[in-house]
């Protein structure tokens, strides 16, 4: 009496979705590798082996095959049937291994849709993976299509936008879009990641997903373009699937979407992340109330700050901290700066803190360069008013005369030869001039002026003396970071010190003087 072949199921799909469609589910597989089975009189022996996951994905291991093939080789099964030759295999890779346990174990596989045998296995690999790769070109060469076209190319779209199918295009989230203002706001007035994320977990804020907020997605909310009405298609160059190499930003296909900040705030928050970044008192372990605000005017690098807790092997009681040119540090012998390299950071702070609580003790002075510079944004802001007038008057002139290139083409009293070049012209024109009004735009809004900044300026320096007394090291140097924007150190060791005043009823970050404020000392540093 002739003995039932053993058999074993395989069962594959690429995705969850492509699970629950009809055509190539899982459960047709199964049901369709079950009747096969008994029209060949199969025992089936064991439970189907189920994989959820490209075929293509050489990177990484599928369970089920992985498991199935160990079976293999310990004879649980004389044969495996698959659906198609494609379940089982779409590289060479993985085919080049089931043919290594078939030619081991003599167990055979067979195929329901397809007939496939072991002589043939190489062919359909290699048929099976020109096909992954032409599918693949096809499907970059339709979003490449869609990209230029100014279409979004995904359907998973980031925090604050939702995406619409039947523009291809995305929208705001009514909720997350206002969350995400918040979250630039936040930073942009000199504010913390981490305390951003402490605020929205204590408020029950979560994620698109449900989750607690973490200091990762903010910065990566942050730091991305699409915020500002900038989304890029290509970001990466990618080789049979893989990635390879990242494109520049010129080699990326500029999608516009509507923003949820301006421009302005966008590269606001970005110098300030970099602000964060460098300051952070992650970098060092001592305090150094100067530590990432002096700058040697003899090579324009930064001073780097350092602790020495020991001499000839023994501790010191006090620590010796020093404030050193990072230049004459990382290329000797390229600068001469100053000779020893580094300073006492102890008298050199003193003699900064002597000059910032000075000049904020005794106002006259900051009150008067505070004057002439307005007198000079006011001159500045009258100029730029007069270039505004006439950019918007060539942006309306431009308007016209697109709306007229296109009423001539409506009634054919142009050719579309003739239409083309002209239309071409009058656009970017016109793109010339929108840009022009908005930088304009953008400059005089810098330069606007409040007539009550004196009197707040005047009040600050007084509330600020009356707290000058008695403070610690670390409220020296968070004091020292919010009105001093630099201190330029020379190679006689002078020091020339930049300070900006904070306004007095809004954000730290938000200064009256801009540029800011110099004072020339004649104090020695060490």
């Amino acid at each position: 009496m002739e003995t039932k072949k053993r058999a074993g199921t395989y069962i594959r799909v690429s995705s969850r979705e492509q699970a629950t469609e009809d055509k190539a589910s899982l459960e047709v597989q199964q049901r369709d590798c079950d009747t096969y089975c008994r029209r060949k009189g199969y025992d089936i022996v064991c439970s189907p082996y189920v994989d959820v996951q490209s075929g293509t994905d050489s990177r990484k291991e599928r369970a089920a095959f992985e498991q199935m093939l160990e079976d293999a080789r310990k004879g649980a099964f004389d044969i495996i049937v698959a659906w198609r030759p494609d379940r089982l295999f779409r590289s060479l890779w993985p085919a080049a291994r089931l043919k290594q346990v078939m030619d081991t174990t003599g167990v055979d596989v067979e195929t329901v849709t397809q007939p496939m045998d072991k002589s043939t296995l190489g062919l359909w690999a290699w048929v099976a993976e020109r096909e992954i790769q032409n599918i693949r070109e096809r499907t970059m060469m339709g979003r490449e299509s869609l990209a230029r076209a100014g279409k979004f190319v995904t359907g998973n779209p980031p925090y604050g936008y939702k995406y619409d199918p039947s523009i291809k295009q995305l929208r705001h989230d009514e909720t997350e879009h206002l969350q995400v203002v918040d979250i630039f706001n936040w930073v942009a007035q000199g504010k913390s990641i981490g305390s951003l994320v402490t605020d929205f977990n204590l408020l029950g804020i979560l994620t698109r997903r449900g989750k607690p907020w973490t200091r990762q997605q903010i910065a990566k909310i942050l730091k991305n373009p699409i915020y500002a009405g900038r989304a890029y298609w290509g970001k990466r160059e990618r080789r049979n699937g893989l990635v390879v190499a990242k494109k520049s930003v010129e080699e990326r296909i500029l999608i516009p979407v509507t923003p949820v900040v301006t421009e302005e705030i966008f590269e606001r928050v970005q110098r300030q992340l970099n602000k964060n970044r460098r300051i952070s008192p992650r970098n060092t372990k001592a305090v150094h109330i100067l530590q990432h605000l002096l700058w040697c005017r003899g090579c324009s690098t930064s001073f780097g700050a350092r602790s020495r807790n020991s001499r000839y092997g023994k501790p010191l009681i006090t620590p010796k901290r020093y404030y050193g040119c990072r230049g004459m540090k990382q290329s000797p012998g390229a600068y001469h700066c100053r000779r020893p390299a580094e300073l006492n950071a102890t008298t050199l702070e003193n003699a900064v803190w002597n000059e910032v609580t000075q000049a904020f003790a005794e106002p006259q002075t900051l009150l008067k360069i505070l004057r002439d510079r307005n007198a000079t944004a006011d001159e500045k802001a009258r100029l730029i008013r007069t270039k505004l007038d006439k950019a918007a008057e060539q942006l309306e002139k431009k308007n016209l005369e697109l709306q007229q290139v296109l009423t001539y083409a409506r009634q054919n009293l142009l050719s579309t030869e003739e239409l083309k070049p002209q239309l071409a012209q009058v656009r970017e024109q016109k793109q010339h001039w929108e840009e022009e009004v908005q930088n304009l735009k953008q400059k005089l809004g810098s330069l606007q002026t409040d007539a009550g900044n004196l009197a707040d300026a005047e009040k600050l320096c007084l509330s600020i003396r009356e707290r000058l007394v008695d403070v610690t090291p670390q409220q020296k140097k968070e004091f020292l970071r919010l009105v001093v924007e630099r201190i330029w150190v020379d190679r006689n060791n002078n020091l020339e010190i930049e300070v900006v005043i904070p306004k007095l009823e809004k954000q730290a970050d938000d200064v009256i003087c801009e540029p800011p404020l110099s004072f020339k000392g004649e104090r020695e540093g060490n």
